[in-house]
């Protein structure tokens, strides 16, 4: 009896992770697929607004070949090109875990933990629990 419910149950994982890029979410993609096989998994992180800000931000200086752009200039540059890359590394783990079907929420702070319960039932509604 016991060897059938071990075979048919299924339990919710809720991993609370920054997810930054490929290589430190490493061990997490590694081990998603072999835990997504047999139960239901929610990776949780915060979303970062600050990021999102910059990285949504435009470009200084970059169309006008006429003015060489100031320091501060490059920084804001450089600083937008950085944000964006990091949002980029970000979504390429999402994507890969998804693929391995792993629900994702991100959310801000206040928010994360509505998130989590809103996903839960969201499982629980399409019985994969």
């Amino acid at each position: 009896a016991f060897r059938s419910v071990r075979n048919t149950k299924r339990s919710l994982i809720i991993v609370l992770t920054d997810l930054l890029d490929e290589q430190a979410a490493r061990s997490l993609l590694d081990a998603a697929p072999v835990l997504a096989r047999r139960h239901a998994m929610i990776v949780a992180s915060l979303s970062d607004t600050d990021i999102e800000r910059v990285a949504q931000s435009t470009t200084l200086g970059a169309n006008d070949p006429a003015n060489s752009p100031t320091r501060e200039v490059l920084l804001a540059n450089w600083t937008t090109t950085v944000a964006q890359r990091v949002l980029d590394q970000r979504r390429q783990v999402v994507v890969r875990l998804r693929q391995h079907g792993v629900q994702v929420v991100e959310a801000p702070a206040g928010l994360l933990s509505e998130a989590c319960v809103r996903s839960y039932l969201q499982l629980k509604s399409r019985a994969r629990l």
